[in-house]
């Protein structure tokens, strides 16, 4: 099984390891500094259509698929963001995951979160820690061919795609 959002995934790791096979954790915070997760919260101050139009500042979207991350972010209340922003300056790390682990975070994330992904990959034992080149934090929108070549190779044992680089 493949699981995203990261935080959850970590969770699960913690909490059910026997349902796990493989995880893939994408752009996932770890233990953020409060004062950073407070930013987080102030987003749900933004209408949909305002948080849309960051999201696509900051991920190179296709226009296809934009649609679904208006969608997306109509679902979501302006209290899931005070939420998020709390719980992830709590997440607690694995030291070691009985199956393999993969953070992937994109070169045009927030220094932030690529430094989270270092942090998850060296913290939890085994775990491999790889850089998408040219994409942001949904890159699974922004370079879909990829993102399922890599799921993929992750949840059948073969080698990861080449353009990959270790973070």
């Amino acid at each position: 099984m493949s699981i995203k959002p990261g935080a959850v995934a970590v969770r699960m790791l913690l909490d059910v390891p026997e349902v796990i096979d493989h995880v893939l954790v994408s752009g996932a915070p770890a233990r953020l500094d409060p004062g950073l997760a407070s930013v987080n919260g102030m987003m749900g101050f933004l209408s949909p259509n305002q948080l849309a139009q960051l999201i696509f500042l900051q991920s190179n979207i296709p226009q296809d698929y934009r649609h679904l991350v208006l969608e997306g972010v109509r679902t979501v209340k302006p209290a899931a963001f005070r939420h998020f922003g709390q719980e992830v300056t709590q997440v607690k790390l694995p030291h070691q995951a009985r199956v393999p682990v993969l953070i992937t975070v994109g070169q045009n994330e927030t220094l932030v979160v690529q430094q989270a992904a270092r942090e998850i990959s060296t913290t939890i034992q085994g775990a491999k820690g790889v850089m998408v080149p040219g994409v942001g934090h949904i890159w699974n929108l922004e370079a879909p061919d990829l993102f399922t070549e890599t799921l993929r190779s992750w949840v059948t044992d073969t080698p990861l795609p080449q353009t990959l680089r270790a973070v």
